[in-house]
Order: structure tokens, then C-alpha cells, then sequence
């Protein structure tokens, strides 16, 4: 056979094992070459190693899913693929699960630090993290590891946010082919800020037109004896303009759903302030979070066509749109939103 023990001297657990439709001997070597390297029998590796480290041995059997779908085999310290050929099958046990599959194997789960997050919960034999997670840890902003930060991730991308995915999930199956960024989890203090200060928000920190648009206005308001902070869910290279021009600017991944939430210190950082400029039609969403903190609430429409369209398809913006107190817009935006959102006409200024 090629490896340190024939077939003849192997124990009936390994034999066992070889004679599963779910042990692939090629697909063992191939994942796990230390197998290979060390000619062990990839059964009687899996048997008595394999297992505790997680591998699976084959693509049809996942090891981990399976102890966590099935509790007393861990409990038992018996080997998953082993209590499933001797019992499982027969019992009927499930024994996989693609969501869970894919969230273990991914590198982003990491058991250790969940159950460290849960240890009321997982005093019980019966606690299953992954499953937990899946389920309801993510709607708690439970992180699956220190990599991944669920609320800053749905307050990055609030189309997931609106809906109800399980951010991972999405980030392991859509968002990582699309280009979208995997958030880790930072603590982040928001400050005090001087009395008068204006909050500008941006849906991002990048040197495009937008953003730039709006590091000008905070200019134009400092030359005016006004201060300033930008605030905005996701950073970029105009916070190093903003330190430039010194304009005061700060970034909070979890933005969206803490003001959604209710967060106790988000509120209390928004009751500062008097004034919140929403910079673009983007921002448009925080208006009905943000209008209980503050006593104006002034959103700037300025976007290209594409963003502007695309974020008139949202069915709440006409909702959004009455939590602001005053529209700002350039060009044919004022018709445009009049026409398409209906919102109250005495709320916009037009500003050439």
C-alpha cells in the first residue's frame, strides 16, 4: 500500500473506516500532505489524529459540523466518522450541513473565541457555536472571531443589513467574489465634541467626488468660524486630506446598526450635536436614527446618475426622506426627487 502498515495489520476501526463510501484516501493525502510525508496509513491517521485536528476525510464528511451536530459523539471523545458507520447511520443522523460547513472552514469561525463571548451558554453539553451563531448570535452582533465584525460589516453594506442576511454568510458566498471587505472587530471610543460643532456624514472616506465634496464644505464652514467633524462607516485616503486641511474626521464601522440598535454611547456621542448634514442620497437611511438625537437634520443630493438611481429603487427612501427637516440639491435633483420620492415640496432649497 505504500505506507508503514499493510491492510492485513491494521485495526478493524481503520479497516472500518476504508471500507466507507465517506473515506477518500486520495482526497486525505491531497488536503493533509503531512499524511503523506509521514507514510502514515491515512486511515489510521484520521482514526487517531486526524480527527482531533479538524480534518475531514472526505469532501461528503465534514468532521466538525458533525461532533457539533451531534454533541454526545464529542462528549464521548469517539471518532466522528467511526460513530457514524457504527451507529449514526442507522440513528439517521445528519452529517453535514453546507451553511456550517462552509463558516468552519472558512478561517473567520473561530470556536474557541465564540464560546470564550458565551460562557453561560456554553456550560451545557448540548451548546453547538456555529449553530448558534447561524441562527441568533449574528442578530445579537455576536462576532464569529476577532477577523470578522458582524455590525460593521451590515453598517458597510446596508443591503445586507436591509436584508436580514447572516453577514458572514453573505460575506462567504456573495460578498467575497464581489469585492467587499471583511471588517475586523476594533474598539472604537467615540469623543466629545465642542458645543456648535456640525456633524457631517459620509457613506465613505475616498477621494472621490462625494467625499471630496463634502472635505470642501467642512472647509468652507472652518472658514466660517464653524467647526466640523466628518464622520463616515468606512475609511480611504481622505482622511489623510482631511488631516491635511485639519478637519477633524472620524471612522465607525458599526455606525448604521448601533444607531439602529439604540446604542447607548452612539446616542449619547449624536445628543452633542445640533446640527447633522447627510452627505449624498446614501446617507438618506440614518435620517429616521438620527432625527430623535438632534434638532436638524439636513441631507445634501449630489451623487452621480448611477448611485442616484440605484438608491431610488430603495421602496423606504420617501419614509427616510420625512425624518429630514431640509433637502439641498444642484442641477435637475430638485425635479428629479420631487417627481420620484414625492417628498414634501416646502422642504427643498435649491442651491446653485
Amino acid at each position: 500500500m505504500g505506507f508503514g502498515m499493510s491492510q492485513n495489520t491494521l485495526s478493524w476501526e481503520c479497516r472500518k473506516l476504508l471500507k466507507s463510501k465517506l473515506f477518500n484516501q486520495k482526497y486525505y493525502l491531497q488536503h493533509y500532505p503531512d499524511v503523506l510525508a509521514d507514510n502514515i496509513n491515512p486511515a489510521e491517521h484520521y482514526l487517531t489524529v486526524g480527527w482531533t485536528k479538524g480534518y475531514n476525510p472526505s469532501q461528503k464528511f465534514n468532521t466538525n459540523v458533525y461532533l457539533m451536530l451531534n454533541p454526545d459523539v464529542k462528549q464521548a471523545g469517539m471518532n466522528p466518522l467511526l460513530h457514524y458507520e457504527l451507529f449514526g447511520r442507522r440513528e439517521r443522523r445528519v452529517i453535514n450541513d453546507a451553511r456550517m460547513s462552509l463558516i468552519l472552514d472558512s478561517g473567520f469561525f473561530d470556536v474557541d473565541y465564540y464560546i470564550a463571548h458565551h460562557p453561560d451558554l456554553a456550560t451545557g453539553s448540548g451548546f453547538n457555536p456555529v449553530l448558534h451563531y447561524l441562527t441568533t448570535g449574528y442578530q445579537h452582533g455576536d462576532n464569529p472571531s476577532a477577523k470578522f465584525d458582524n455590525d460593521a460589516y451590515l453598517s458597510i453594506y446596508p443591503d445586507i443589513f436591509r436584508g436580514g442576511m447572516n453577514p458572514l454568510l453573505h460575506y462567504l458566498m456573495h460578498g467575497q467574489a464581489e469585492g467587499r471587505f471583511a471588517p475586523p472587530v476594533t474598539d472604537i471610543s467615540l469623543p466629545v465634541v465642542e458645543s456648535g460643532t456640525i456633524l457631517l456624514l459620509s457613506h465613505e472616506l475616498s477621494l472621490t467626488g462625494a467625499p471630496i465634496a463634502l472635505l470642501n464644505t467642512a472647509r468652507a464652514l472652518q472658514r466660517h468660524k464653524k467647526k466640523c467633524l466628518i464622520l463616515s462607516p468606512v475609511g480611504g485616503k481622505l482622511e489623510q486630506e482631511c488631516k491635511k486641511y485639519g478637519v477633524q474626521c472620524l471612522v465607525y464601522p458599526k455606525l448604521l446598526i448601533h444607531l439602529s440598535r439604540q446604542d447607548a454611547q452612539t446616542q449619547r456621542f449624536f445628543k452633542q450635536f445640533d446640527t447633522v448634514l447627510l452627505n449624498t442620497i446614501v446617507m438618506a437611511k440614518y435620517a429616521r436614527f438620527i432625527k430623535p438625537l438632534v434638532r436638524r437634520v439636513v441631507l445634501w443630493v449630489h451623487e452621480g446618475a448611477f448611485g442616484y438611481e440605484n438608491e431610488t429603487r430603495n421602496s423606504n427612501l420617501k419614509s427616510d426622506f420625512s425624518y429630514v427637516d431640509t433637502i439641498y440639491s444642484v442641477g435637475n435633483y430638485l425635479n428629479l426627487l420631487q417627481i420620484n420620492i414625492q417628498a414634501n415640496v416646502h422642504k427643498f432649497c435649491y442651491m446653485a
